[in-house]
């Protein structure tokens, strides 16, 4: 599936195509032309094409959780992991989208045996 199609006015060989995942294109449009044959290669290196739909952290700060459209979600486990892409989406359960993020975290008392 194709969302988008653009080619660049000033370079008539420079064309992209997004499809909603990723962006992909080439620099050899005019080859279709005479040939009829272009190269088509990922040009969506240092892009994120993501929408972040739900935020949560625990108390703290510890982690934060980032439920995001079409691949699930991610974990960033500290704050120095947030200047780097994820490299593994949430894969259990797998979702095509994540709406919200739930947060639950309590403290439960130590438990003595016998009660008394």
């Amino acid at each position: 599936m194709i969302e988008a199609l653009e080619i660049d006015p000033l370079d008539s060989d420079h064309w992209l195509y997004g499809t909603g995942l990723t962006l992909f294109g080439g620099r050899d449009l005019t080859k279709w032309d005479t040939v009829h044959n272009v190269t088509i290669s990922s040009l969506a290196a240092g892009i994120e094409e993501m929408a972040v739909l739900a935020l949560a952290s625990p108390p703290g700060g510890s982690e934060l959780l980032a439920g995001v459209g079409d691949d699930c979600g991610f974990t960033f486990r500290t704050s120095a992991d947030l200047g780097t892409s994820p490299q593994t989406p949430w894969m259990t359960p797998m979702w095509t989208s994540t709406t919200d993020v739930g947060e639950f975290w309590i403290s439960i008392p130590p438990i003595s045996w016998p009660p008394y």
